[in-house]
């Protein structure tokens, strides 16, 4: 998250996650996708699939970028008013 990019992990790939998570993610596709307010992690939103479901779409994807952008954007409007 300190580079704010999106990240998914394959199953197999999921032990580069923390000892701490390994029972959350075991035998799932993780998406992390950062939410970052001046190059500097806020939030994080979570994803995740079971191995025997399809990874997410490009379509999916977009839409979950979507999401954290508006979120971002409320955020910034938020802090601007304080």
């Amino acid at each position: 998250m300190t580079m704010c990019k999106d990240i998914a992990l394959a199953p197999d790939k999921v032990d580069a996650l923390p000892d701490e998570l390994q029972f959350l993610v075991q035998n799932r596709t993780v998406y992390l996708f950062p939410v970052c307010l001046k190059e500097k992690g806020i939030a994080l939103l979570y994803l995740d699939r079971s191995k025997d479901k399809p990874i997410l779409d490009n379509q999916q994807v977009k839409y979950v970028r979507k999401l954290r952008d508006f979120a971002k954007k409320t955020i910034e409007m938020k802090c601007k008013k304080e």
